[in-house]
């Protein structure tokens, strides 16, 4: 499937064969949020015997219901939590700890896509936002969620109506930033 993309740019947006959108980076200082072309999250809370890698935690949970408030506000339909992608969401959200937040894998591709291609999940359009957030716990979706739709390319990810789906994966870094990343799904009818 990877063979059949024909990735192209346009205004920091990625869109190939089964579209893919990406908004790009935005880098910030310590202290401040960060946001990509976007209660602190125990590790612990990720993947244990009661709660499998598909169960989400409660900052992914509260991150999802903003980003519908957002979409039902702006008269789209809400998504809906795909238990399928909680892994990539995941993985993407932890392959940014030691690093500044990136869409790209060593090799220059889309790191999302790649994840999805794997899952072997059937889809014509993705999308992927990631973004860091500083400061206290209690908030820190809603932080996230002001983040990434106070940015024009974020919440133009946010509000696409081609997408069904989406799940949200967290983690918080050695710094105490909480690192969210979104991934979409969604079919071209």
């Amino acid at each position: 499937m990877a063979n059949n993309r024909i990735l192209v740019s346009l205004l920091s947006l990625a869109i190939a064969l089964s579209v893919s959108v990406a908004p790009v980076q935005a880098q910030s200082l310590p202290g401040e949020d960060e946001e990509t072309e976007p209660g602190l999250v125990d590790s612990q809370e990720f993947c244990t015997a009661d709660k499998p890698l598909t169960v989400a935690n409660s900052v992914e949970l509260a991150l999802w219901q903003l980003t519908n408030a957002a979409r039902v506000q702006n008269g789209l339909p809400e998504l809906t939590y795909d238990v399928d992608l909680i892994a990539v969401a995941r993985m993407r959200a932890s392959d940014q700890v030691a690093q500044p937040l990136s869409h790209l894998d060593s090799s220059g591709e889309q790191a999302y896509m790649t994840l999805i291609d794997e899952t072997g999940l059937l889809f014509s359009v993705a999308g992927e936002n990631l973004a860091r957030v500083f400061g206290p716990s209690t908030g820190v979706a809603q932080r996230a969620e002001d983040m990434l739709m106070d940015s024009p390319i974020h919440r133009a990810l946010i509000l696409e109506q081609r997408f069904h789906s989406m799940a949200v994966g967290s983690i918080t870094d050695p710094d105490g930033g909480v690192i969210f990343a979104q991934i979409f799904l969604g079919q071209v009818v």
